[in-house]
Formats: C-alpha cells, structure tokens, sequence
C-alpha cells in the first residue's frame, strides 16, 4: 500500500478519536489502520510469534515470564512503515495534542528501544504500574489470532488493557479486537495493565520518550550499583525514591490537559497522593 495512504488514514483515526477522561485521559481507536496493511502487519506478527526465535520479557510480573520479539533493529517493510508513520510530525503533533497543552516538544520524542511483539498465554495478569516517567506517551496496538466475532463482549474486555481509579478500581473500557489501539500519557495516577483469559494475547507495543532523560535515568541505576553484586532492593529503592521527583519534573516542564484543567497545584497533590511503591512505576497492593 502507498505509506502516504496509511499515514493519512492514520492520522484521520486519530484526529476523529475521543479521549476517555475517566479515570485518568486515554484514548481506544478502532481501525487503526487500513484493513489491508493491518491483515500485512497480522501476518508479521505470526510469523515472528511461530518462526522466529523470541527473547523473554520478564517487566510484567515477577511471577513469570512472557515473550517478546524486539523490532527495534528489524527492517522489514511492514515494520519500517510503522515506525515512519509514528515518527512522522504530524501523527506525533496528532498524539500529543490529545493529551499535553501544547505539542513543541514533539521534535525530543522518539522511540527508544522499546518496539515489540509481545505473546502472552491464558491466566497471567500484569502488575499495575503507571509506566516511567521518561515516557511521553505509551502505546500498545491489539492483534489477535482469532476474527472478532469468535469472542464475546465480555472477553475483549477482560483482555484489553484494564484501567484503575486512584483507589485502585479496575475500569475495562479497552477492548481486545483487531486493529485497535490503546494510547494515554504517563503521569502520577496512570495505573493499569492487563489480565488473560484467552490462550494467545498478541500486542504490539511501544513508547515516546526523551531519549536522553531515560539514557541519563538508566545510567544513574548503572552507576548506582556499579562494582556492587546487584541488589533489587537497592535498585527498588533508587527508582521508587526518583520516580516521583523526574515525574513531577516532566509534568511542570511539560503541561498535561488533564492537570491543566484542575487547580494549579493538581501536579504537587498528585505526586503526594501517586500509590507507587515499586520498581518502575510499580503499585504492589
């Protein structure tokens, strides 16, 4: 298909796509992309998911391990126009608009290295988190092996992605179907993640972020226990101690539309309130 063609429909789904704005702003786009790349793309991904050597994923829950198939480095056409469709200013300036007050900052957001294939069996759940700070805005594309209409309702919903108030409430707005998207901004509340209740839970996921604020972040735990037998209490407690501090940064530096709404001390309230007490963002109940 002509990229010009994708990028516009792209940008289209996007522009007509409402934000949720409970419990915190995020936007669910169906159709994502046309109907004949996104079966292209499907096809890709099976074919890393059954024919390729995968690498393990162990952030979701200590309890376990998924799977994943890096793309950062991978060159396929499938995959190269998905990157140059999100690295395109105008689908960024489209994403960011939705969320932050103003969209200057699009040039300083890039991938990182975070562009996956992730495969997740029945019966597993991820941790809730908020995701990291450096994290302008994450993104995870749903792409299951089965047609839509071979699972119900409450199905998708159990295997979207599950939202959570600040009492930690779940929400299930997301639904796990075919070409759809699930997109919001990291701040202090942000919680979610996700539960499987079917066999094969195929996502595509990555995130914008400042790649020098999270090359610098990575290189401080680097540093911190350099010389040292790793210790994930330390690690644990160098992250949970910063988070808050580089979260408060981002967001004084760079204005939600969700705080901006609020009273002009929303981002101090919240990042008193924020429940995270594990590595990475991590809410352990």
């Amino acid at each position: 298909m002509d990229f010009t063609a994708i990028k516009n429909h792209v940008l289209l789904q996007i522009k007509n796509t409402n934000v949720t704005k409970y419990p915190y702003y995020d936007m669910f786009i169906e159709n994502i992309f046309p109907k004949e790349f996104y079966n292209i793309l499907k096809q890709h991904m099976l074919d890393c998911k059954y024919r390729r050597s995968h690498q393990d994923r162990n952030w979701d829950n200590p309890e376990y391990v998924n799977k994943r198939y890096d793309l950062s480095q991978v060159n396929d056409n499938e995959v190269d126009i998905v990157k140059k469709i999100f690295l395109n200013d105008d689908i960024k300036k489209a994403l960011l608009g939705k969320f932050y007050v103003t969209t200057e900052h699009h040039d300083r957001i890039t991938f990182f290295k975070d562009i996956q294939y992730v495969f997740t069996e029945r019966d597993r759940y991820q941790v809730i988190h908020t995701d990291m700070p450096e994290q302008f805005l994450s993104l995870v594309f749903y792409i299951p092996e089965c047609e839509d209409d071979q699972l119900d309702d409450i199905t998708k919903l159990n295997n979207g992605t599950t939202t959570y108030d600040k009492n930690l409430n779940p929400h299930k707005l997301s639904k796990y179907i075919n070409n759809s998207m699930f997109c919001f901004a990291p701040h202090f509340y942000s919680y979610h993640g996700f539960n499987t209740t079917i066999p094969n839970r195929n996502t595509m996921l990555f995130f914008y972020s400042d790649e020098e604020a999270i090359n610098k972040f990575y290189n401080f735990v680097n540093n911190s226990t350099k010389g040292q037998k790793y210790n994930e209490e330390y690690i644990n407690h160098v992250s949970v101690c910063t988070f808050k501090e580089r979260m408060l940064d981002k967001l004084l530096k760079y204005k939600l539309i969700e705080y901006n709404d609020s009273e002009i001390s929303k981002e101090i309230k919240e990042n008193n309130d924020c429940r995270i007490n594990e590595l990475n963002g991590r809410v352990t109940i």
